[in-house]
């Protein structure tokens, strides 16, 4: 998606905003781990707003009937919750699975920590991203 990848809540929660930079420069590796453990990909939890979908569409017209085709999707924290214990588990036991693997751990007990709160507090959650 880009340079950086962070969950997005549909209602406020008390969280740290995640970068989620080294997350993003090895999504397509996480995502392969994450189908080889039998969890949901981070790509399928990607989802975005009317208005981020607007920056990337100039024709307000085509804005909205891709926004149709593809409304913006809420996931429960459990379900990330479940692929990130997977993905941290990975990574723990093969760290070279994937470039700068302790910078990719971090990144993803931020979005563990962050997902509890959402899951305490009954908030959906998607991934969006900054290129």
């Amino acid at each position: 998606m880009g340079k950086s990848l962070f969950p997005v809540f549909n209602r406020k929660i008390k969280t740290d905003f995640i970068h989620g930079v080294a997350i993003a420069g090895s999504l397509d590796a996480l995502d392969r781990i994450a189908k080889r453990a039998g969890v949901k990909p981070l790509a399928d939890f990607l989802s975005l707003s009317f208005g981020e979908l607007s920056e990337f569409i100039d024709d307000p017209e085509e804005a909205k009937a891709a926004y149709k085709r593809r409304p913006e999707k809420w996931f429960a924290a459990s379900s990330g919750l479940t692929t990130m214990r997977a993905l941290i588990r990975h990574l723990e036991e093969k760290p070279r699975t994937v470039p700068d693997s302790e910078a990719v751990i971090e990144d993803l007990r931020s979005f563990q920590s962050a997902l509890q709160l959402a899951k305490k507090a009954g908030v959906r959650w998607h991934l969006s991203g900054e290129s």
